[in-house]
């Protein structure tokens, strides 16, 4: 049931998300907006994915060269990711200069914290390395189905078999070990943004490995229908509900999750597999050519239904894009005369896990020139999407004086320069508070006026705040005071109820530059005011990190922003204004609020 009481909790909530947001946007406690952080020109890929992202059968793999019983424990190993893997061979360019990820890769630590450069060139420009042989969508997603106790939900399991000296001998090393779900590679990049991330996936769910193993293991003279089976039965758990087809969507909409809207994700397809033309190179009877046609078709009917869920992805407004592959590797499939896809090998290869596999991993996935060709694919993509950001950016900001940000950027940095001043702020809100078929709509109003001191843009450890504030709501006066100082807002509230209250506040939190040409949709100049249409999406970023050190709040979303800044003749701000809708969630109760903010400055 809606009581006051509730509502109450709901506004007050409501009201200290929106003052942190408010807080962030306004030109108190916040940085100099022209200049960059360390990490605002970063550029970032992430590849995750399976066997054909990581490389699969392309040596040398990382940590390839270590020790026999450090190596069965290396992920790198385990996951068998190829310094060759086409990830690897992606390039973006940074201050002019072109960076190959590959030389430019970073680790995340046993912390799922970013540890250290790999690679060696670049500071600024990572490559996050996760993609895993043999990975299926669950262990992207980081879902529960299969997995082992005491290790976490998406968690791969890899088993090793190395030191074999003969069928009959016990192996050197045995075990297994779990390697963690790629998505958690985005919790250990923390604040950093990927740009893009890149995959494939799908491959194994389908058991086109399983295909190919049964494909030399028998013949269609012994088993006539046994391929046709098994691809039927793929097909099968491809539509079924909870099958394939939505596991892959789940797990496009999840890395969307995990990366944020701003991350460009591209969807790699697969090659067809056999060459299918008459050749040399075929070892009849052990493969079939009606068996391999039956294989290609399927491979060919597979991307397509991947490009259909990328499709409907994007009708979602998922920044996702699918890349074909396929043109690419026509007339090199495997057993061509000029392969860019490895042939099955019948025998495990030396850096197998299983020294005693039937058949080795490095069959049928695309050897380096194959690697090549994924790279030249998904790289035109990139350069597209790069092209269209630089497009974009051109056409959303001006760089010239007269630009309403160019203003705003040196009327900001002379507004705080001082770092010291006064400001008042009026916030008036119309909110409507819900729970399942209840809803209760009120009006607030809130009053603060507030003291900023030892404001340094290089350096907001020292900052101080100290203020009192009055609200108006449910027909409840709410009066208290704040201090602000090493990262923790003291409050002490008057009425109704004498009680303090204090919240630990990162003031690097005000370190987002929520004001810049990335976050501008819109702007003008008139009549002495800066108009801005802000991307409430982005903005939203920014509130999320911030309502993170709430408890029970959750959800938070705004609508694009309209904030104008009215100037003095000195070029300092003297007022900013803001419009927009907001919701956020608080212990289970919805609030959609209609906010319209006023700060004002004395200095």
């Amino acid at each position: 049931m809606l009581t006051n009481k509730k509502i109450r909790q709901v506004i007050a909530r409501s009201c200290a998300v929106i003052l942190m947001v408010g807080e962030i946007l306004s030109a108190d406690l916040m940085i100099a907006y022209a200049d960059e952080n360390d990490n605002a020109s970063d550029h970032i890929i992430v590849s995750l994915g399976d066997s054909y992202s990581s490389g699969e059968g392309i040596e040398p793999f990382y940590a390839q060269d270590l020790p026999l019983a450090e190596k069965v424990k290396a992920p790198d190993w385990l996951a068998h990711r190829s310094q060759n893997a086409w990830g690897g061979m992606l390039t973006l360019e940074d201050d002019g200069e072109t960076i190959e990820m590959a030389k430019s890769r970073w680790h995340s630590n046993e912390k799922n914290t970013v540890d250290s450069l790999a690679g060696g060139q670049s500071e600024k420009t990572r490559w996050y390395f996760n993609a895993v042989s043999g990975a299926v969508t669950d262990n992207i997603r980081g879902t529960t189905e299969g997995q082992k106790e005491k290790h976490p939900a998406g968690s791969q399991e890899k088993q090793y078999k190395k030191g074999v000296i003969s069928a009959f001998s016990p192996a050197l090393y045995e075990g297994i070990e779990y390697l963690a779900p790629q998505l958690d590679i985005f919790d250990a990049l923390g604040s950093q943004k990927a740009d893009y991330v890149t995959l494939t996936i799908g491959g194994n769910d389908a058991d086109f490995t399983g295909i190919v193993t049964q494909m030399v293991l028998t013949t269609s003279y012994l088993t006539p229908n046994a391929i046709r089976y098994k691809l039927n039965k793929t097909w099968e758990k491809f539509y079924k509900p909870s099958g394939i087809k939505d596991n892959l969507k789940d797990t496009y909409k999840r890395i969307s999750e995990k990366a944020g809207k701003q991350a460009h994700i591209i969807v790699a397809g697969y090659p067809k597999l056999f060459y299918e033309k008459k050749s040399d190179h075929y070892l009849s009877p052990i493969i079939d050519r009606d068996e391999v046609v039956k294989v290609n078709s399927s491979v060919r009917r597979f991307n397509d239904e991947i490009s259909k869920i990328v499709e409907d992805c994007q009708k979602e407004d998922l920044n996702i894009e699918y890349v074909s592959v396929e043109e690419g590797f026509d007339g090199h499939e495997a057993y061509s005369d000029d392969s860019y896809i490895n042939s099955i090998k019948p025998i495990a290869n030396k850096e197998d896990l299983n020294d005693l596999a039937p058949v080795s991993a490095y069959s049928m996935h695309p050897n380096l020139k194959g690697a090549q060709v994924y790279a030249n694919c998904v790289q035109k993509a990139i350069n597209n999407w790069e092209k269209k950001k630089s497009q974009s950016e051109q056409a959303s900001t001006s760089v010239d004086s007269d630009s309403a940000y160019e203003q705003y950027v040196a009327a900001s940095k002379n507004t705080t320069k001082s770092g010291s001043w006064s400001e008042k702020m009026n916030m008036e809100a119309n909110m409507l508070v819900s729970q399942d078929r209840v809803k209760a709509k009120t009006k607030v109003r809130m009053n603060i006026e507030s003291d900023v001191m030892d404001y340094a843009e290089d350096d907001l450890s020292q900052l101080k705040v100290k203020g009192k504030a009055k609200m108006e709501a449910a027909k409840q006066t709410y009066t208290w005071n704040v201090d602000y100082h090493d990262g923790v807002a003291y409050y002490q509230f008057i009425e109704p109820d004498h009680k303090s209250y204090s919240m630990q506040i990162d003031p690097n939190i005000y370190n987002f530059e929520v004001v810049s040409p990335d976050t501008i949709l819109k702007e003008e100049v008139s009549d002495g005011k800066l108009r801005f249409l802000l991307d409430g999406d982005k903005v939203t970023e920014v509130g999320l990190a911030a309502i993170q050190q709430m408890d029970g709040v959750d959800k938070l979303k705004c609508d694009d922003i309209e904030m104008i800044v009215r100037l003095s003749d000195d070029g300092k701000i003297d007022q900013v204004e803001m419009n927009f809708d907001a919701s956020i969630k608080y212990m289970g109760y919805n609030a959609e609020v209609t906010y319209n903010l006023t700060y004002a400055f004395i200095l």
